[in-house]
Parts: C-alpha cells; sequence; structure tokens
C-alpha cells in the first residue's frame, strides 16, 4: 500500500458535491490568491511513502510522516490512488522522491491548476532537483550507466513492478535464452543487479578489477572477501558494501552514511524490478550480516 494507517484520513475535493453552501465554499477557495506560502502551504494528511518514481510499483524510499510539508519541487502525473493521479515530487529526510497527492490537504478541480494555485510547477517543465551530492569517494548513484538497459526477453521493457524482467535478465541482445553472456556488463556481474551496481561503484571510486570481479552471487562476496585482498567484519563504514547471505543468492548494497547504530544504504535490484533505492536503518533491520572495506 502506499500510506500507513493513521486514526483519520480524508477524502478529495474532487467528490461530486451537494448543496450550494458547499458549492460556494469550494468556489471561494479556488479563487482566493495569496494562500500559497513559501511551502506551498501542503501538508500530509497521513503517513505517506516517498517512492523513487510516480507510482506504487516503484522501490520505497521511506515514509512521510503524518502534518508535514515537505519540500514541494514538481507535481506530475503517475498510478492512481484512491482516483488521484497526481504525485508529488518532494524533499524530505535528505532524500528525494515521489510522493502521492491522495494522502494530502491541497484541493484543485483539475490537475493544471495546481501550479497557478500552489506555485509548484509540473515536473515535464521544471526538473526536480539532483538527488543530495554522495559522500566524498563515491560516485553518485543515480550516473549508474545501465539504469535504463531493457529486459532481453520479450516484450524489452525498460521498466516494470517486481520480476517484470523474467530471470533478471538485462541486457542489450534480445532473446528468450536465460543468463546468456551478454547479460553480463564490463563490471562482471549481470547488468542491473545488486552486484553489478555495488562493482561499478567500487570501480569508480577507484577499486581495482582484481578486487571487485569475481566474487560470485552476493551472498558469497563475504566469504570470498580475503581472497581478493578485501578485509571483511561486522563494521559498517562509508563506502564499505554491505552483505546479506539471506535468500538462493543474497544481496549487496553500499553504506553512504553511518550514523551510530543507523546506516545508510544505497542498493540495485532490492524490489526485482533493476532500479535504484535506498534505505536507512540499524543492519539487522536491513538484513545485513556483515561489511567488506574494498
Amino acid at each position: 500500500m502506499d500510506h500507513l494507517p493513521s486514526p483519520t484520513g480524508r477524502r478529495r475535493a474532487t467528490a461530486v458535491l451537494t448543496g450550494l453552501a458547499s458549492l460556494i465554499a469550494v468556489v471561494a477557495t479556488l479563487a482566493t490568491p495569496g494562500t500559497a506560502h513559501a511551502d506551498h502551504g501542503i501538508t500530509t494528511t497521513d503517513n505517506v511513502n516517498m517512492r523513487t518514481g510516480p507510482g506504487t510499483g516503484y522501490p520505497k524510499i521511506l515514509t512521510v510522516p503524518r502534518g508535514t510539508s515537505p519540500q514541494y519541487n514538481c507535481w506530475t502525473q503517475g498510478d492512481r490512488v484512491g482516483g488521484v493521479d497526481v504525485w508529488f515530487n518532494v524533499t524530505y529526510g535528505g532524500q528525494t522522491g515521489f510522493i502521492t497527492s491522495k494522502y494530502d490537504d491541497s484541493h484543485y478541480a483539475k490537475d493544471s491548476d495546481i501550479t497557478g494555485k500552489y506555485g509548484i510547477p509540473h515536473c515535464g517543465d521544471t526538473p526536480p532537483p539532483p538527488p543530495p551530492p554522495p559522500p566524498s569517494g563515491l560516485p553518485n548513484p543515480a550516473n549508474y550507466p545501465y539504469a535504463s538497459m531493457p529486459c532481453e526477453h520479450a516484450p524489452y521493457s525498460r521498466s516494470g513492478g517486481a520480476n517484470y524482467c523474467k530471470n533478471f535478465d538485462w541486457g542489450p541482445k534480445h532473446t528468450e535464452s536465460y543468463n546468456d553472456p551478454s547479460e553480463i556488463s564490463p563490471y562482471g556481474y549481470a547488468y542491473r543487479n545488486c552486484t553489478d551496481f555495488a562493482a561499478w561503484m567500487m570501480a569508480s571510486a577507484g577499486v581495482p578489477a582484481s578486487k571487485y570481479k569475481g566474487l560470485g552471487n552476493a551472498k558469497t562476496w563475504g566469504s570470498r572477501a580475503a581472497s581478493h585482498g578485501i578485509r571483511n567484519d561486522g563494521s559498517p563504514s562509508v563506502g564499505s558494501v554491505a552483505i546479506s547471505t539471506a535468500s538462493t543468492y543474497g544481496h549487496v548494497a553500499v553504506v553512504t552514511a553511518v550514523n551510530g547504530s543507523t546506516i545508510t544504504v544505497v542498493e540495485y535490484n532490492k524490489h526485482a524490478d533493476g532500479a535504484l533505492g535506498s534505505r536507512t536503518g540499524s543492519p539487522a533491520q536491513l538484513g545485513f550480516s556483515s561489511f567488506d572495506h574494498f
């Protein structure tokens, strides 16, 4: 779902209005100038998930709490949530992403009224601001060069929900064969998988190929670390690779921040969709048991 339940919800002003008093009130609200403040005057009415794109199929970044007025960057149309197709690109908690307008107190007769009433541009007219710069020494995760590599299997889509690309076979070739050699990137792992993203991050930070290539599935990045001259332990550090040995193949992510017992990681394909995501929590909460220090 795209919000966490709280004691009250709300219904949009798009519902059919009855009664002269209600009609006059709505018209007055829409026509009153100067109601938008510097923060655009919009507040969330429920806990709502911030996602990497304008739809419920995109990975969750964090939860914006009820009663919050995040920085509103622009608006666009996306998946309908409760009949509402507007998604706002916002910045909150140091992260930038999309939240559905279903759970806020904005009111507008039609989508195109949003800019005039609240001063928030359409995302197609003014692009949202870039994500916060990565820590010194790490590349910008958004620059991963294979983010739009299509699925090798028909219909060769570049994006979709969980498991839209069978076997996670992204690559430059059109084939119905699984595990084709064309799926392997120059960094030694399958395109748009967590391991390839982590290898690209390490390579971009100056780590030699002899260290990050040949570590196998994510599950074995810890056990093979010593043979590649990599220290593996239970202490996270910025730039280290977090390792989960859960499931058949495991999962890896790159640590971008450490704050006491809490870490922030960036990762690919966590939700089986070949997309970039970010999470914050303790290593145990995020499912990581060890860290490779390149």
